[in-house]
């Protein structure tokens, strides 16, 4: 069992409170484009879709980076930047190959952005009211169908 960020994209609401509470926490100001979770609307669908890292194993992010730049904390399993490594502006490969569009990057600080979970306590969990995101101890068989469906979700709503 390995502990993850639970997506429940049928509880959200859409209020964004997890995108405000992550970049408060990490950025120390209320800027949604900021976050490591991001929602993405479906109003075809009426449909908010929680995306955030999925942690993948083997993890395409990590492959595509300069060696080190991006690795994996060995005891949580989150990703983890070395922003000396990291090429920043001149690679953003990690965005690219990311299927979960959960690598951001700001150009106000010239750097990438990923979801580290709060370094095992995330907030963004601890303020949405709906649980639509939790930390919860999941199977390798619900996590693997956890980033199907957001896949498919995140498909539908680019294609």
């Amino acid at each position: 069992m390995k502990k993850i960020i639970r997506i429940r994209n049928e509880r959200c609401t859409g209020c964004r409170v997890c995108e405000l509470t992550c970049s408060f926490e990490k950025e120390g100001a209320f800027i949604p484009q900021k976050s490591r979770v991001k929602i993405f609307q479906n109003r075809e669908y009426g449909l908010d879709i929680i995306s955030l890292c999925q942690i993948c194993d083997p993890a395409p992010c990590i492959k595509v980076c300069k060696p080190g730049a991006l690795s994996r904390n060995k005891n949580q399993g989150h990703m983890m930047l070395d922003i000396e490594k990291c090429a920043k502006e001149s690679c953003l490969k990690c965005i690219a190959v990311c299927p979960y569009h959960a690598i951001g990057w700001s150009p106000d600080t010239q750097e990438i952005s990923i979801c580290d979970l709060c370094n095992g306590d995330p907030e963004c969990v601890k303020h949405c009211k709906p649980r639509a995101i939790l930390f919860e101890n999941c199977e390798r068989s619900e996590i693997l169908q956890q980033m199907k469906d957001l896949k498919k979700n995140l498909n539908e709503l680019y294609s």
